[in-house]
């Protein structure tokens, strides 16, 4: 592995696309809702990225008890020379808590797997009922711990593999009218440390807009700026990218 392979490392790994989407409860209504990403259900999407990345992502969901649902993403990215990039494993378990304040949350399970390191995550997302129904906000936070690839460890000038540390996201999302479409913004931010530490700030500006009448196929764009450091004893490095992704969901 060579070191000019690490801004790819850092920011295609941890650029991942809104898996957190689709978590909780889903209320009995005839139109689906991208934009509540308290709301389990089973669907499936596409990307492509402007360099030429693909993302593909199906999920699962299932009834537990009334007031409870489970979800399982499974999430896989190709880079633009047909190799495999990174892949993501996810379980949300899912509980309406009908309080008035914070009416949804999903406790996670969240698996990642790419060239640098191997993860494993527990946290959790909670909706936040705002005056305006036209505006939804949602929190998440976890904490994880893993280990780097020893390639990536022995890139750093280091030995020890192990890692962990903490992740959190605030998202925020204006309705803008009545068919469904919406504007989203997403900061997130990553830290992992041990023998090697890394910092990742991810924001995430995104539009969505239904592209069929029962809103069960939508569109969405979303532009990703990371700014990412990593560093060790022997090395520092950091990175300020920026990427668009065309995306195609589709409910089942």
């Amino acid at each position: 592995m060579k070191r000019s392979t690490l801004a790819t490392l850092l920011l295609s790994s941890l650029m991942f696309t809104g898996t957190y989407s689709s978590a909780i409860v889903a209320e009995e209504k005839p139109e689906h809702d991208p934009s509540d990403l308290t709301k389990a259900t089973t669907s499936g999407y596409a990307a492509m990225s402007n360099k030429g990345d693909l993302k593909v992502s199906i999920s699962g969901s299932f009834s537990v008890s009334p007031t409870q649902e489970g979800m399982l993403t499974l999430e896989g990215t190709m880079n633009n020379e047909g190799e495999y990039s990174d892949s993501r494993l996810q379980y949300f378990h899912v509980f309406d808590l009908e309080s008035t304040a914070v009416p949804k949350v999903a406790m996670s399970l969240d698996m990642i797997n790419n060239d640098a390191f191997t993860t494993a995550a527990i946290g959790g997302i909670a909706s936040i009922t705002l005056p305006s129904d036209k505006v939804n906000l949602f929190v998440r936070a976890g904490v994880l711990g893993g280990e780097y690839s020893d390639d990536f460890v022995e890139m750093m000038g280091e030995s020890d593999t192990a890692t962990y540390g903490a992740t959190g996201d605030i998202f925020l999302i204006l309705k803008t009218g009545n068919d469904g479409t919406y504007f989203m913004i997403n900061p997130e931010y990553t830290y992992m440390t041990g023998s090697i530490e890394t910092s990742v700030l991810k924001t995430t500006l995104e539009v969505a807009t239904p592209l069929s009448q029962d809103k069960t196929r939508w569109g969405q764009i979303k532009i990703e700026n990371t700014l990412a450091s990593t560093s060790s004893t022997h090395f520092d490095y950091s990175a300020d990218e920026t990427v668009v992704w065309a995306l195609y969901k589709a409910y089942f």
